[in-house]
């Protein structure tokens, strides 16, 4: 329980724990595979990696104070390992890793080649009772693997597996992941209620009254008078039928109108067929608020189906592996987001990314039309602060100055704001600390611009004075008499 020790050629032991890189200070079983690699299971930290080159390195170090630094790579349940608790591990003919865990074995395909060990994802065979084969937890150093690929492992039920992995029937291709519903502001939506893109009518017919129509010269999309009526029963029927699957009911004209009403402003260009999406989402910054919910076709084992996702604007990196078939992101800023969303087959195999793109639009003090006005008024208040002033320095003048200053500012932190939100404790800080800036420096830049002014103003008199002064010189009977 104190890490694992080798043994140098000067017969001195040298120890690693935890502050070298083991995962874990507990080491129950230690092997080397073909290649020269070792491995070590942990009692709760999983496996833990130790490179041959890495290996060699050591060797030629003196001392354990030459190898603090991290050298070993480890593997979790984070990865995809079954449980932390490693009992035991063997490499099968094929360079498979296999790890008899407390919740049965763990095979990592690939072994030290698997691609997680280089930032990639990893591809494992899980068999244990919850994956539908009698395996238990291993007994400690109680596994070893046959010639022709058998794995015979002791049990803690006291019973001894056979098992051989070449019997199992495997399906390598990777699976089917979908997009079933997108919830906003944690609201169920039937998608068909909203206004969106008029399906066409049949050849020579004409859109029905209640029929929401497209106006193309702005992208935008409004409704009609509301009617019952429809082209054709089919177009009805879908509707009732969306209704029913998200509500439990067909809404009544009334309550499709509460619907239109509580979610005005979302727009989007139609809808997808057989799950019922929303293409080309525009969302109001009032309903940045959104749920996916997803799933995997996986008909035998869809309960070992696992997932990654990642909203691109957002996310940084994709998610931890999980089961969860739900993600919710809330209070998203402006911008265009991509969803992201892969599967993990029972065996292993990851899917192609499913991508839905959508937008969420920013609030009217956030649009370029309201900078626009900002800097226009801006631009007012600083010709009418230079005129006044310039005519003298007068308390309203004075007061159009600080106006100018206060609206400066207020402006820049508006601007700032984005790129400030990991910063200083978010928004409501930065405002705090730019306007205790602002009463701070608001006085001596108000001196100064009155300094400003008042020494512009001495030196016009001054040189209006030095040009009479020259014209007096110039005609100096005309003054005399001037001034008899």
């Amino acid at each position: 329980y104190d890490g694992v020790s080798s043994l140098r050629s000067e017969q001195a032991f040298t120890t690693y724990t935890t502050a070298q890189g083991l995962a874990h200070n507990a080491v129950v079983s230690i092997t080397e595979d073909k290649s020269g690699n070792l491995w070590f299971g942990t009692l709760g930290g999983g496996v833990s990696f130790l490179r041959v080159q890495v290996k060699k390195e050591i060797k030629e170090i003196k001392g354990i104070k030459g190898i603090k630094e991290i050298r070993f790579e480890n593997l979790t349940t984070k990865d995809g390992l079954a449980d932390d608790v490693v009992y035991d591990l063997v490499e099968d003919t094929e360079g498979n890793m296999v790890f008899g865990t407390n919740l049965g074995y763990s095979v990592l395909i690939g072994g030290a080649s698997s691609p997680v060990f280089s930032g990639g994802l990893a591809k494992w065979e899980i068999y244990n009772n919850n994956t539908g084969y009698p395996i238990k937890d291993l007994n400690t150093n109680a596994m070893c693997i046959t010639k022709d690929g058998i794995i015979w492992g002791g049990c803690g039920d006291d019973k001894v597996i056979r098992f051989d992995p070449k019997a199992v029937h495997k399906n390598y291709e990777p699976p089917t992941v979908v997009l079933q519903k997108i919830k906003v502001n944690q609201e169920n939506i039937c998608w068909y209620v909203l206004p969106h893109a008029t399906p066409q009518p049949p050849e020579g017919g004409e859109p029905r009254a209640g029929a929401w129509e497209s106006d193309s010269r702005s992208g935008s999309h409004s409704a009609g008078k509301h009617s019952e009526q429809a082209w054709d029963s089919d177009d009805s029927a879908t509707l009732a039928q969306q209704e029913i699957m998200t509500y439990g009911k067909v809404l009544s004209q009334a309550e499709r109108d509460t619907v239109r009403q509580q979610f005005a402003g979302i727009e989007f260009d139609g809808i997808t067929k057989f799950y019922p999406l929303p293409e080309n989402l525009v969302l109001p910054i009032q309903y940045n608020h959104v749920t996916f919910e997803y799933n995997a076709i996986e008909t035998g084992r869809h309960f070992l189906v696992k997932y990654q996702y990642m909203l691109e604007g957002q996310d940084e990196k994709w998610s931890p592996i999980t089961k969860k078939t739900e993600v919710t992101y809330g209070n998203l800023y402006e911008g265009e987001y991509t969803f992201l969303l892969k599967a993990q087959s029972p065996f292993g195999v990851w899917s192609e990314p499913l991508i839905y793109r959508f937008t969420v639009l920013p609030p009217w003090w956030r649009t370029w039309w309201y900078y626009t006005t900002q800097v226009i008024c801006m631009a007012g208040l600083l010709i009418v602060s230079f005129l006044l002033t310039r005519r003298g320095k007068t308390r309203f003048s004075t007061l159009i100055s600080l106006l100018t200053i206060i609206t400066i500012f207020e402006f820049m932190i508006l601007l700032a704001e984005p790129f400030v939100d990991d910063v200083a404790g978010g928004v409501p800080l930065f405002k705090l600390l730019m306007n205790i800036l602002l009463a701070a420096f608001l006085n001596p830049i108000e001196k100064g611009i009155s300094n400003f002014f008042e020494r512009q103003k001495k030196k016009r008199v001054i040189k209006k004075l030095k040009e009479r002064k020259k014209q007096y010189r110039k005609k100096p009977t005309g003054l005399l008499q001037a001034t008899s």
